[in-house]
């Protein structure tokens, strides 16, 4: 599948000269965030990882391609494109064997970056087990990717309408490590600071964090590993208010038999509408933060990489 990457210029040079690179997903542009909302923070999200001295990788399939590393030009066009696809591991041939978009889920994303050389990527929310899995069976692809492909995720925690604790249970046994950035070791909730769940591997800095990546990759451990970033505490969701939202979303989902990969698109629209947009103000301020701790955490990584070769 390497022969179907298109790198950009400057991507394809910081992975020449070994410099630190954050991917980013495109799916939250196609179909999560609202026009012209995605637009804005795909441009935000870019300039917080440049900020941090990390050079951004947006990651998207077009004309039969996978492009790793978007141009202001291509950004605007995923972003105003009706018909893209979401796009995991189970869909990249059917994607590629065409002309059209698609954005990448996190799943997609980390198969992506990883082909591409690139070990870390940034995120608003992981993927993962959904609430009434027992029956349904509706786990996100995100959990087994991560089982067998080594690269890192930066987001906060899990999607708040999922089921976190199934989750992490899910995660544990595929080998992925979590851990949470700060001083609590507590697993974030989205968009709230705290799950009431603790990340296996506790707290950790940034600079740990780049240090666990570099030994991840250094012995050859073959899954990936999440990196728990809480929302900003001046931006963080009243817990009682948005589950009883999540309650109704989740209702109106059952009454209109939507479910799969259409289900948390609708969900998280539902949740807009409901709290009169303050989930999509959350969702925006914790992804554009978790795009700057993904390029610290990747100076970090690339520093500790660097230092192999000395």
């Amino acid at each position: 599948m390497k022969s179907r990457l298109v790198i950009s210029s400057a991507v394809r040079t910081a992975l020449k000269n070994h410099e630190p690179i954050v991917a980013l997903e495109s799916t939250i542009l196609t179909h999560g965030l609202p026009r012209p909302t995605n637009l804005e923070v795909a441009q935000r999200c870019e300039a917080a990882v440049k900020s941090s001295g990390s050079v951004p990788a947006t990651i998207f399939l077009y004309k039969g391609k996978i492009h790793i590393g978007a141009s202001e030009e291509e950004l605007f066009e995923l972003c105003q494109c009706d018909d893209a696809v979401k796009v995991s591991r189970r869909d990249f041939a059917k994607v590629l064997s065409g002309s059209g978009w698609g954005g990448t889920t996190i799943a997609g994303t980390v198969l992506a970056a990883n082909l591409a050389g690139i070990d870390l990527m940034a995120t608003g929310g992981l993927g993962g087990v959904h609430r009434g899995a027992e029956i349904s069976f509706d786990i996100s692809a995100d959990l087994s990717e991560l089982g067998r492909t080594p690269v890192a995720v930066v987001s906060s925690g899990v999607k708040k309408i999922l089921d976190v604790q199934k989750t992490l249970e899910v995660l544990e046994t595929q080998g992925v490590g979590t851990y949470t950035i700060g001083d609590s070791d507590a697993f974030p909730d989205f968009y709230m600071r705290d799950s009431g769940l603790k990340s296996h591997g506790g707290a950790i800095s940034i600079e740990e964090a780049g240090k666990i990546l570099a030994v991840n990759k250094e012995v050859g451990i073959s899954s990936g590993i999440v990196f728990a970033n809480p929302v900003p505490k001046d931006s963080e969701g009243d817990g009682i208010f948005i589950s009883g939202l999540i309650d109704e979303a989740l209702l109106e989902a059952g009454r209109q038999n939507i479910t799969g990969p259409a289900s948390t698109p609708f969900i998280l629209s539902k949740l807009a509408e409901l709290s009169g947009g303050k989930t999509v103000e959350i969702n925006v301020r914790l992804v554009e933060n978790n795009c700057l701790v993904g390029g610290q955490i990747a100076k970090e990584f690339a520093l500790q990489r660097n230092s192999w070769c000395v």
